[in-house]
């Protein structure tokens, strides 16, 4: 995936492979390019292990959770960011609706976290 930011670095791509998961690793060290839209351009790639940290088969694709996690990290980092489709981090929000909090668990107010845990009841009552 691309990723165009003005100010995300190598570290924030680490801690968004962490976000992913303990599964989750980076297909291969991401190199910053020149951009256009943004400061720079990252190319990105989440892979995933089989949980006892060797590769499966070579590495599969990531899932959409752990893109998802991956993703709110980098925009509650830099929320101007765009990220493959997403346009920024309202978009993100939008297109994923709400399901991936957009900033770290800690700064998340108490109301935030009930809402979310009611939505997600809600929804799991009516399938």
């Amino acid at each position: 995936m691309r990723i165009y930011s003005d100010t995300l670095g190598p570290h924030d791509l680490r801690d968004a492979m962490r976000a992913a998961g303990d599964t989750a690793y980076l297909a291969e060290f991401p190199v910053p390019h020149s951009a256009r839209k943004r400061r720079q351009r990252w190319e990105f790639d989440l892979a995933t292990t089989d949980g006892k940290g060797a590769a499966a088969r070579g590495g599969k694709c990531a899932s959409w959770d752990q893109w998802g996690n991956a993703l709110a990290l980098l925009f509650s980092r830099d929320p101007e960011a765009i990220a493959g489709p997403y346009k920024g981090r309202e978009h993100f929000r939008y297109a994923t609706a709400g399901r991936y909090p957009c900033m770290p668990a800690r700064a998340q107010t108490r109301q935030e976290t009930q809402a979310r845990k009611r939505a997600t009841s809600a929804r799991l009552q009516g399938t």
